[in-house]
């Protein structure tokens, strides 16, 4: 065997981590909102992240949301200003990807609507390599 190569029987494969799914019921006009339901993603084994903003709820009317990604590379030290960050308007959806690195996110979203609410779901998908 050389030097640098695996034995025979380690194998690498890519396997795609189920969908994380966040939302925000509708709020007022407000800035680093967190989701309903608050998820830090692991992303420490990532090979790509992708994550859809949807403003297609009946329930969203602002037309000026950003989603704000914040990432920590030790898990408890977290960004002030987003690691990554996307606008859409009203009834849309939009896919973006984050580029890996830090060991987790999680997302905050800002409605910059003055007098709409916003409704809003994401879902994420991180894909990451692993060894057999």
């Amino acid at each position: 065997m050389e030097i640098g190569t695996p034995p025979k029987t380690w194998r690498q494969y890519e396997s795609q981590e189920n969908v994380v799914t966040l939302t925000w019921a509708a709020f007022a006009p407000a800035t680093d909102v967190a989701p309903d339901t608050d998820t830090e993603i692991d992303i420490s084994l990532a090979t790509s992240i992708a994550i859809q903003i949807d403003t297609t709820a009946s329930g969203n009317v602002s037309n000026d949301v950003d989603i704000n990604v914040e990432s920590s590379p030790d898990g408890s030290n977290w960004d002030s200003v987003a690691y990554a960050e996307r606008n859409i308007g009203d009834n849309e959806l939009k896919t973006f990807l984050v580029e890996p690195g830090p060991k987790k996110i999680r997302l905050r979203a800002d409605n910059n609507h003055a007098s709409s609410n916003a409704a809003i779901t994401c879902r994420v998908v991180v894909r990451s390599l692993n060894a057999l």
